[in-house]
This record gives C-alpha cells, sequence and structure tokens, in this order.
C-alpha cells in the first residue's frame, strides 16, 4: 500500500531515481515496482484480449490509485493504478465505462464570443453554452449540470455564481 513505504525503502528509491534520472514520486516508482498496471496498460488490455476500444483517459475514475508522474511544462502528471489480479473481473469494468458513455446528461461550460458590435469588433464575452451528451464527454471545459433550474444559455453569468450553483465539482 502508499503507506507502506519504511525509510530503507525510500532511500533504496531515491538512489534507483538518481541513477536512472527518473523524475517521478517515490510512491509512482513504488507501484511500478509492485506490478501495479497504468491506466495505458489496462486500456492495452481491453483493446488486444476484448476488443474494448477505449482510452486511458476514460479509466481515471475507476482506478484504485494514483500518484505523480512527473512535471511536463507547468503541470504534475498524474498516473492512474489499477490493481490487476488474477481474479480481475474486466468484464465489470467493462459494464462500469459503457455505462458511462451511455448516461445521458446536460453538459454546460463558458465560451467567448464576441459581441458583433461594429463599434468595438474586438470586444469579446463570456456567454454559456448547453449540450446534450454523455458523462464519458465531460471535459476540463463541459461540466456536468446538476441543477433542478437550469441556467439560461447565453445569460452572462459570473463564472464563480454559475459553477458555484449549477456544476458539480470534482472531488478527488
Amino acid at each position: 500500500m502508499m503507506n507502506d513505504l519504511t525509510f530503507e525503502r525510500v532511500e533504496e528509491l531515491k538512489q534507483i531515481r538518481e541513477m536512472t534520472g527518473w523524475n517521478v514520486s517515490l510512491r509512482h516508482m513504488d507501484a511500478c515496482e509492485r506490478g501495479l498496471w497504468t491506466a495505458g496498460e489496462v486500456a492495452k488490455h481491453l483493446r488486444k484480449n476484448f476488443k474494448f476500444d477505449c482510452k486511458a483517459k476514460e479509466l481515471e475514475e475507476f482506478a484504485d490509485e494514483w500518484h505523480h508522474s512527473g512535471k511536463f511544462g507547468n503541470n504534475m502528471g498524474k498516473t492512474y493504478f489499477f490493481n490487476i489480479t488474477e481474479n480481475y473481473d474486466f468484464q465489470k469494468l467493462i459494464e462500469k465505462i459503457q455505462a458511462k458513455r451511455n448516461s445521458k446528461v446536460t453538459l454546460v461550460k463558458f465560451a467567448w464570443e464576441n459581441d458583433g458590435s461594429k463599434n468595438r469588433p474586438d470586444y469579446w464575452i463570456k456567454v454559456l453554452k448547453i449540450t446534450e451528451g454523455s458523462l464519458a464527454e465531460e471535459t476540463r471545459s463541459f461540466k456536468k449540470l446538476i441543477s433542478e433550474n437550469p441556467p439560461e444559455e447565453g445569460k452572462r453569468y459570473r463564472p464563480w455564481e454559475f459553477f458555484d450553483v449549477f456544476v458539480e465539482r470534482k472531488q478527488k
């Protein structure tokens, strides 16, 4: 488990990291050495053995744990890990992914639009966009709508008003 790193194990992992130049967290290294599968490996296994086309991004929420995988530009990457055992039920995982794909929800986002004024051609305003989709189509910009009273499309909401009232925030 994550909290089972002893002082000796941490020192060993630090030495390996220095020798290899692998710039990931110690817990990430430990997970790899324990034989946990990454989301990409699981996706590849599903495509190859079950003929089920999916991406690693779709598997993130079903992962058992995640660890920092290094810095990429200004962003810290994450690797999602699965504890795959002999009796792991891949069919159940496929069913969960399909249920997420088939779910119909209202997705909303803010978008910049030109107000079309001839007097101010480069004046842009932030407006609300609403679309129908599945939970699998939820992205960083489109979020699931949870409010019973949907917002008016095109209305000028302040971003903090909108997200506090209408959008479900992910707790990860």
